[in-house]
């Protein structure tokens, strides 16, 4: 139904009045509940902002419900009625809206009455209202709401009158997103900005100018300095990420201190509770990183046998952009590292020099796998020192036990040269002794002459084949085997039984006596000599099978398995040769080699079935054998005469003078071993203080 003409007359007086006055009131409320959530906002805190935010959302609610209303009500006749005549005149109001309720009844049931009449009685109810009335009464109530409207505005014109910057503040606040308001503010004036670069570059101050950028070297310390615009605020200087606190400088203003540790924007913030408002002009800083130093070795990369060398020269060069701390000769292998310190420094730029390494330093004696040789140097960065990493030196050991085998052979050999001395000493005189039936000459008979008894004897070249034995055990003394050399007791031993082949023959001594004596002197002397070194060298050898043990539990873990069998296949090479070479080191060395042999083939036999665990059990077991060098069966005796039964089994009764003279040949080379030992230690001890 549409309204009546009069009925629309009185709803635009009303709303004219009332609406108008209500919508001021709600505009007061939206304006006294934004400054005061601003100032309740400005806390920053997540109750604070979210309390705000509620209170505004409740404003905004009430508006969009006052304006449905609104819309529905005026669209309404019922409603009208309800809101204009009822407050006017509640009697004729009331009478109006029955005459509603009637001319609702005949427009749907003919039989209930006439339409017409229902209608003409319904305006004649609305034309007895007085416009006047209507007037009065909606003044009445726009005074209400005009009474209400002022109280808000006093109460915002106070807020933010009092405060504004708090409310501008707050505001900023309350829209922030991610700790970060989206208004940037202006907090320091007079900016002053210094860099201070690291003490260590010896550069003065310098000063940066706020927006523009700039490079600075990494460590540097950033000192901004400033007045604050308005008290009270939490200044910070922050990255984005972390911030440093402004404090008061003592006169007035505020400063901050940035230390430089990569590039990044700074900018000048307020700090309100989890929310930052940022000035709009940062501070671009790049950070130049100290650049690591550079180190050259002369001649690197390079690749040496350790038995080729007999010193290995390093001649180095490093240089650095600021300045070097330190320079360390780095030895590694596998997975063991040894750092030397070749010189210390005070910030030099530049540094040359040279060591030497000789082919006996312990590092390298001791290792069985290639070792890297490195020159590093260090810089003066505080900040992280930085190291240059030199090209390598590779030097490549020996075969474990392959310097040990070779010194023996070549021994062997000179031994050999007095084997054959002998024997053919022994075949000298069988032939000079009377033959049978020969006579000898008789009391008062003329012996032959001198010259004619040499006539008779053979050309025996005894004085050439002795020069091949002085020359083959001179030269086999004075050799070295892959960096290694004869023990000088046991050096000087055997060339002291080579004077003994020169001295002339005492009376009744005859000359293949001699040769015999000094023949079981030096086998004696390589038999003691085969078992210290077969017994060293199976203790090293059950290094290697322990590495051999780790690098297969290494190749069991799934993110090293490719490392670990690469370092697996290189120590089970190390110990194969090992083993072979241990094998050469007399009647001990082939008794434990053909352990080591042995397990070998069970180690590689679980690798072709890729059987990491039983490998590594294995090579642990071949470890604890070979750490333990003793012979398989029996007993053996010191000097290296293995045999199956015990000292206190052996014949009583009187020995020959060959055995007591073995025995006594025994015991001075056990005395001269010891004191190359005890000389060997003397020496280690002095390197170590050195």
């Amino acid at each position: 139904m549409e309204l009546h003409t009069s009925l629309d007359r009185l709803a635009g007086v009303w709303r004219r009045r009332v609406g108008a006055a209500s919508g001021r009131a709600l505009t007061a409320l939206l304006v006294a509940v934004l400054v005061l959530g601003a100032h309740v906002g400005r806390v920053g805190t997540v109750s604070a902002r979210v309390a705000a935010g509620v209170a505004l959302a409740l404003v905004v609610l009430i508006g969009v419900l006052r304006w449905w209303r609104e819309r529905r009500d005026w669209m309404s006749v019922r409603r009208t009625l309800a809101r204009v005549l009822v407050p006017t005149d509640r009697l004729l109001g009331e009478r109006a809206l029955r005459a509603l309720a009637l001319l609702d009844r005949t427009e749907s049931d003919p039989v209930a009455g006439s339409a017409e009449l229902a209608r003409l009685h319904l305006e004649r109810q609305i034309e007895r209202v007085s416009p006047r009335a209507v007037q009065a009464t909606a003044a009445r109530r726009a005074s209400r709401w005009h009474r209400a409207a002022l109280l808000l505005a006093v109460v915002a014109a106070v807020g933010f009158f009092v405060a504004p910057a708090r409310v501008a503040e707050g505001l900023d606040v309350l829209l922030a997103r991610r700790g970060r308001a989206p208004l940037a503010m202006v907090w320091l004036d007079g900016v002053r900005i210094s860099v201070q670069p690291p003490a260590y570059l010896k550069s003065s101050d310098r000063f940066v100018l706020p927006g523009l950028p700039t490079e600075q070297p990494q460590g540097s310390l950033l000192t901004v300095r400033g007045t604050p615009r308005r008290e009270g605020r939490r200044l910070v200087l922050t990255d984005g990420a972390r911030e440093t606190p402004f404090v008061s400088d003592g006169a007035g203003g505020v400063v901050a201190r940035w230390t430089l540790a990569k590039s990044t924007r700074l900018v000048v913030a307020a700090r309100f509770g989890s929310v930052r408002i940022e000035e709009p002009v940062g501070i671009d800083l790049r950070a130049v990183e100290d650049t690591p130093p550079d180190v050259r070795v002369v001649g690197a990369p390079l690749k040496v046998e350790l038995g080729e060398l007999d010193r290995l020269a390093i001649e180095y060069e490093a240089l650095d952009d600021h300045g070097l701390r330190e320079v360390d000769l780095v030895l590694r292998s596998g997975d063991r590292e040894e750092r030397r310190v070749l010189v210390r420094l005070d910030g030099d730029k530049v540094e040359r020099g040279g060591h030497a390494l000789s082919s006996r330093d312990p590092f390298l004696r001791r290792m069985f796998l290639p070792v890297v040789i490195t020159v590093e140097a260090r810089d003066n960065d505080p900040f992280g020192a930085k190291w240059g990493v030199s090209e390598a030196v590779t030097v490549v050991p020996p075969v474990v036990g392959g310097p040990e085998a070779q010194r023996l052979a070549a021994l062997q050999a000179a031994r050999d040269e007095i084997v054959d001395l002998v024997a053919f000493q022994l075949e000298a005189t069988a032939e000079r002794a009377p033959k049978e039936g020969e006579r000898a000459p008789k009391e008062g008979e003329r012996a032959p002459k001198k010259g004619e008894r040499r006539a008779r004897e053979p050309s025996d070249g005894r004085e050439q084949r002795v020069t091949r034995v002085k020359d083959s055990l001179r030269s086999a003394v004075d050799g070295t085997y892959a960096g290694l050399a004869v023990p000088r007791g046991l050096a000087a031993f055997l060339l002291g039984q080579l004077d003994r082949l020169e001295r002339r023959l005492r009376a009744g001594e005859s000359a293949a006596r001699r040769y015999e004596d000094v023949l079981l002197a030096v086998d004696v002397a390589l038999q003691d000599l085969a078992v210290r070194d077969a017994t060293a060298v199976s203790k090293r050898l059950g290094d290697v099978a322990e590495e051999v043990a780790h690098a297969a539990q290494q190749a069991r873990e799934t993110e090293r398995r490719r490392q670990g069998r690469s370092r697996l296949d290189a120590a089970l090479s190390v110990l194969e040769l090992g083993a072979d070479a241990l094998v050469r080191l007399g009647a001990l060395g082939r008794d434990v080699g053909g352990v080591a042999q042995g397990d070998t083939g069970r180690i590689k036999s679980s690798l072709r079935r890729d059987d990491l665990y039983h490998a590594e059990l294995a090579a642990l077991h071949l470890a604890q054998r070979l750490r333990r060098p003793n012979p398989s069966f029996g007993s053996g005796q010191r000097g290296g005469v293995e045999s199956g039964a015990a000292q206190g089994s052996m014949p009583s009764g009187d020995s020959s003078k060959a055995d007591d003279h073995f025995n006594q040949l025994a015991g001075e080379l056990e005395q001269l071993a010891q004191e190359h030992q005890a000389e060997i230690g003397n020496v280690e001890r002095s390197l170590a203080e050195a």
